[in-house]
This record gives structure tokens, sequence and C-alpha cells, in this order.
């Protein structure tokens, strides 16, 4: 597959993982034709995502470099996890890989999709990549943990960071603080986990006055999948949904994220997929708990719910 020429603003592939002590994400028009975005997270690694559009195709060009603390094991099982997925469809897609870097080509329909819809798509990507380390999150992987294998790497078995959050348990069906014990709780809202795992993660919050919102987030290794629908009660008027579900769809377009919003009756729905070089799981469903747990012990679902 041909690649088209660089600027002279362009750069080459990283490296290796990137010194900073924050993770970081940049992006900017590499030409005409592409955009690039490179993900960096410290002593774990660095990616850059080249996106070019060939007429009525695009092509998708991923070079991840690990650092030298990264298990050679946990490269190899991506690597060739990576491996068995292009073969689904080996005409668009290929895997190469060395001792610490993956390299991944794949192409598909553009769908008549512009470069400057790229270019926005790819800083929105930033802006919540790097959202999810804000806030004090500097303890992104655990450098804690001992298991006594003389493997200390940050390297989580799916190849992700493992994410500082000894609160959160492994198994599906999660319960929550308090469990059917309210106490002094001041609402009526109650929220409920129903998966968590490294890779999927779903939660319902309802409100026996308004709605029922229901939250799930999923990674395959490549892109992340977030739903969200609010079901609204029988008891609340049309036009209050259908100006709920009008100011949504403003919203998602200033964003400029790449999120679809659909409306059905009393139903309001919006799905937003991405790409995503490591697996943001993890950190996600943490501070999802977190938001979780406090509706669960107040029983008031807080006003500030613009991270989920």
């Amino acid at each position: 597959m041909a690649l088209t020429a660089c600027s002279d603003d362009s750069s080459s592939s990283p490296s290796g993982p990137s010194e900073s002590d924050v993770p970081s994400c940049s992006a900017k028009k590499k030409s005409s034709n592409s955009v690039e975005m490179i993900y960096s997270i410290p002593g774990i690694s660095t990616s850059t995502i080249t996106t070019t559009l060939m007429g009525e195709k695009v092509q998708m060009d991923i070079f991840t470099k690990y650092s030298s603390i990264a298990p050679l094991d946990s490269i190899r099982a991506e690597c060739e996890e990576n491996k068995q997925e292009a073969l689904e469809d080996p005409e668009n897609s290929s895997v190469t890989c060395t001792d610490r870097t993956i390299t991944i080509k794949s192409t598909r329909e553009s769908g008549g999709v512009s470069i400057e819809k790229l270019y926005e798509k790819a800083q929105g990507e930033c802006m919540v990549f790097e959202k999810m380390f804000q806030s004090g999150n500097d303890n992104y992987y655990d450098e804690e943990e001992d298991d006594d294998d003389g493997n200390d790497s940050p390297i989580h078995e799916n190849n992700g960071p493992i994410f500082t959050d000894p609160s959160t348990p492994s198994d599906n069906d999660t319960p929550l603080v308090g469990g059917d014990d309210f106490g002094n709780r001041q609402g009526k809202a109650t929220c409920k986990i129903s998966k968590n795992s490294d890779s999927e993660f779903e939660m319902t919050i309802s409100d026996a006055d308004t709605a029922t919102l229901y939250m799930s987030i999923k990674y395959d290794g490549t892109n992340l999948k977030e739903l969200g629908t609010t079901t609204f009660n029988e008891n609340i008027p049309q036009s209050f949904i259908d100006q709920e579900c009008a100011d949504a769809k403003e919203d998602a377009l200033e964003d400029a994220d790449g999120s679809v919003v659909t409306c059905e009756g009393n139903v309001i729905s919006q799905i937003l997929e991405t790409q995503s070089p490591f697996n943001p799981i993890p950190l996600m469903s943490g501070l999802m708990m977190e938001y979780c747990n406090e509706i669960q012990e107040t029983g008031i679902i807080p006003d500030d719910d613009e991270d989920f």
C-alpha cells in the first residue's frame, strides 16, 4: 500500500516512549490528506497513528514502540492477537512486529469524510485521552505490584497499563457501597454495575421520578465504543424529551468528537467510537465506579456528569 509523502512539518516514527512525566496526546495535519496523532504513556509506550485519505479509501498506520521495561512476552502476545485480527481481512489489514514495536496497517471505505473532519476527530480523541489523566491521576499504573515472579513491568495482561484503582473488583455484577442499606440517603436515585472486566464495563443509573440511564464502554484491542441510553419515565412530557434530544445533538456537534445522537420516543441514545492504542477501560471504570458509589450512597445524581 502506497504511503502519502510527508509535508515539511512531518516527523518520523517516535524513537521510544516519551520521557514526560504524564501521558500526552498531540494531533496535527501531516499533509493535505493525512492526520497524525501521537499518544505517549511514560514508561510504557509511544504510538503514532497516521490516517491518510486516498480517494474513496482511508488508510490507517499505527506504529507503537514499547519501553525497555515492557516484557517481551506481553508484546509478542499483543502482536499475535493483532495478527489474528488482521487475518479476518487480509486484503485490507497487515501487522508486522519486532521485539519492541508493532506496526498495523489497515484500509477501509472513507465514507466521504473530509480531512478537516478527521483532524477535528483526532483533536477530540486527544482531549478525551488527556482528560482521563487529569485531576491528580498521575499514578496511572501500579508500580508497587509485586507478584514475586520477577516481572515488575507496568504492562497489563491485555497490553494496557495497570491503572491504580485498588477498589475495583474483578468480578461482574459488582456490589456497591452500602448494599441494600441506604442509611442516610437523601434522594431516590440508585446505581448498579452489571459488568466490570478488563474489556467491558456497564452500569445503570435509575431515578424513580425521571429516567433510567444505561452506560456501556467496550474495548476490542483497537477501538473503544461508548454507549449511553436515557429512557425517560412515562410521566415526563414529550416536549421536554424533545428538547433534551435537541440539546444532546447540539452538544455532539459542538464537541466534534464523532459521537452520534439518536432519539426515538422517550429514549435518547449516544454512541461514540474512537481508536485507542491502549486499553482505557480500567481507568474509566474506576472513575465511573466512584461516580456510581456516590449516587448509591446519597441517592442523588451529581449535576456535573460531563465526564460520563
